[in-house]
C-alpha cells in the first residue's frame, strides 16, 4: 500500500484518497503558503475539503528535522501536528461529516529515514560515502548527528541543514472519505469503503520532485516577530504608570525597552518620575528552548531616570536646584536574574531582580511656609539592587502558546 517515502499507491490514491504535504520554517510551526510547495498543496487542501463534504476521518503524520535537541523536535512535531488539524478544521465546508475528534495526530519527531532517503537520492557532494556510513551506522541518532557536525569543520552539516532538510519538516496525511463525482469517475466503491491505515512507519518525506533552494532559501522567513508587551506591577503599585517591549532576537537572545511616567502633586506631596531602561538578556533551560521568553534569564541593563519625591515637608529631587532635571539625571547599571512563568495562552509572570551600581545628584530640600527651601545637594554613590520587577507579560507573534509552542 505504501512505498519508502510513506505515499500509498497511486491507483488506489486515484480512487479512494490522496495525500498532502504542508512545509515548515526552520523551528517554526506556523504555516507560511509561499514557502516551498505550500501554496499548491494549500489549494489542493481547499479543494478536496470543498468538493467533498463527506471525508470520514484524517490521519495527520508530522515530522521535524533532525537539527536541534530530541526534546524540541518532538514538540516541534506535535506542534505541526496541532497547526495543519487547525488549517483543516478551517477549510471545512458547513455541510461536512468529518468530526474534529476523527482527526488523529501521529507526531513522529525526527525524520532521520526521511534524511537517508533525501541524501541517497540527492546529495552528491565529494564525502557522499562517508555521509552515507554515517546515516547506516548501528548508532544511536544523538551520534550520527554528532559525527555529522563535525565533519569537514562543520561544513557538511550547514549544507545539509541549508539543502536538504527544509524538505523534512512537514505534516502529511491521508484523507479516508467516500468517493464523490467530482473527485472520481470510479462509481464502483461501496460508501463504507475506506483507504488502508498508514502505518507510522512508512511515513517518511515527500515526493523528491521538489528543489527546496530553487523554490524558496531555506534560510528565508516571512513570519511575524516574537515579541512581548509588558508591566511592572511594583511600579503599577506605587501608581508609576510604565510599559514595556521585548523583542525575541533568536538564539534565546533578547532585547528589552521600558519606559515609565508619573506627574502626581499637590501642596504637600510629590510624586513625579519619569525615565527608561534597556535590557540585553539570554534565555536558558528547557522552557526558553520550547517558548521564547520563557523561563530563566540573564541579562545586563541600564537606567536612566528623574525623579521629585516629597512626603510632608521633607523632599527630594534628581539633578541640580535650578536646572532641568535630565541635565544631571540618576542613572543605573548592573546585572540581572529573572524567571518568566506562564500562566495562561500568552500571559507570562517575569520575577526579575537586578543588583549594579547607581549613581547622580540629587537635591534635599523641605516646604517651610509655602516654600521649598534647598537644604543641600549630595551625590549618590550604591552598590546593591538596583532594580526589581514583578511584571504581567503579554506574549505577542505566531509562536506563542502555554506549555511551549513557538
Amino acid at each position: 500500500m505504501t512505498d519508502v517515502y510513506g505515499r500509498a499507491d497511486m491507483d488506489t490514491l486515484s480512487s479512494q484518497g490522496d495525500r498532502y504535504f504542508l512545509y515548515y520554517f526552520r523551528d517554526r510551526v506556523d504555516l507560511q503558503e509561499d514557502y516551498l510547495d505550500n501554496e499548491r498543496q494549500m489549494a489542493r487542501i481547499k479543494k478536496v475539503m470543498s468538493l467533498s463534504p463527506r471525508i470520514d476521518s484524517i490521519v495527520v503524520y508530522a515530522y521535524s528535522s533532525p537539527e536541534g535537541t530530541p526534546r524540541r523536535n518532538n514538540f516541534l512535531a506535535r506542534e505541526r501536528a496541532e497547526v495543519a488539524r487547525q488549517f483543516i478544521l478551517a477549510n471545512l465546508p458547513n455541510d461536512s461529516v468529518l468530526l474534529p475528534e476523527n482527526i488523529i495526530l501521529r507526531p513522529m519527531g525526527e525524520n532521520w529515514d526521511g534524511l537517508k532517503k533525501e541524501l541517497q537520492d540527492n546529495y552528491h557532494l565529494m564525502n557522499r560515502d562517508r555521509v552515507l556510513k554515517i546515516l547506516d551506522a548501528d548508532i544511536n541518532t544523538e551520534t550520527k548527528k554528532w559525527r555529522l557536525k563535525n565533519l569537514d569543520n562543520g561544513f557538511t552539516w550547514k549544507w545539509i541543514i541549508q539543502h536538504h532538510m527544509p524538505k523534512l519538516r512537514i505534516a502529511t496525511w491521508v484523507c479516508v472519505f467516500v468517493p464523490t463525482p467530482e473527485l472520481s469517475a470510479d462509481s464502483t466503491f461501496a460508501d463504507n469503503q475506506h483507504l488502508e491505515t498508514i502505518q507510522p512507519q512508512d511515513s517518511v518525506v515527500p515526493a523528491d520532485t521538489i528543489d527546496a533552494m530553487k523554490l524558496f532559501p531555506a534560510t528565508k522567513h516571512h513570519t511575524f516577530p516574537v515579541f512581548a508587551l509588558k508591566t511592572n506591577m511594583l511600579y503599577d503599585a506605587a501608581l508609576v504608570p510604565n510599559l514595556g517591549v521585548e523583542f525575541y532576537l533568536g538564539k534565546q537572545w533578547s532585547i528589552a525597552a521600558n519606559w515609565h511616567y508619573a506627574w502626581w502633586n499637590n501642596n504637600t506631596w510629590f510624586w513625579r518620575t519619569y525615565g527608561g531602561e534597556l535590557d540585553v538578556r539570554k534565555w536558558l533551560g528547557s522552557a526558553a528552548k520550547e517558548r521564547p521568553l520563557t523561563g530563566h534569564h540573564l541579562g545586563i541593563y541600564g537606567q536612566v531616570l528623574t525623579y521629585d519625591f516629597m512626603i510632608g515637608d521633607h523632599g527630594f529631587m534628581s539633578g541640580n536646584a535650578g536646572e532641568h532635571a535630565f541635565i544631571k539625571p540618576s542613572y543605573a547599571f548592573g546585572i540581572e536574574y529573572g524567571y518568566s512563568l506562564p500562566i495562561a495562552k500568552r500571559l507570562n509572570i517575569d520575577f526579575v531582580l537586578g543588583v549594579g551600581y547607581q549613581g547622580g545628584v540629587y537635591n534635599e530640600y523641605y516646604h517651610m511656609d509655602d516654600h521649598y527651601v534647598w537644604h543641600a545637594t549630595k551625590k549618590r554613590h550604591f552598590i546593591g539592587p538596583t532594580k526589581a520587577e514583578i511584571s504581567l507579560v503579554w506574549l505577542l507573534g505566531p509562536v506563542n502558546k502555554k506549555g511551549g509552542s513557538k
